[in-house]
């Protein structure tokens, strides 16, 4: 992965529940938070709310939200990562 050969430690979530497990156990640790916007259980925007509501001053670092589409014009669906 292109983050780990940059030398960053990466958290690996199956869905939006367990990366917000995983943030809230790693919350000293996360220097950027990468999520799709579609995820299982619990979707990227709502795990950012969920994330903002129980630590605001996390978001005065780094978050990025990716979404992709199929050639059939569907989103995708992906995991969060934290």
């Amino acid at each position: 992965m292109m983050l780990e050969e940059a030398g960053y430690t990466v958290i690996g979530a199956v869905n939006g529940n367990d990366a917000l497990d995983k943030f809230i156990s790693h919350e000293m640790k996360v220097d950027i938070l990468v999520t799709d916007v579609i995820t299982p259980k619990l979707d990227g925007k709502r795990l950012i709310e969920k994330i903002r509501e129980s630590r605001p001053e996390y978001f005065g670092s780094k978050l990025a939200f990716s979404m992709y589409f199929n050639i059939t014009g569907n989103s995708g669906t992906g995991c969060g990562s934290v």
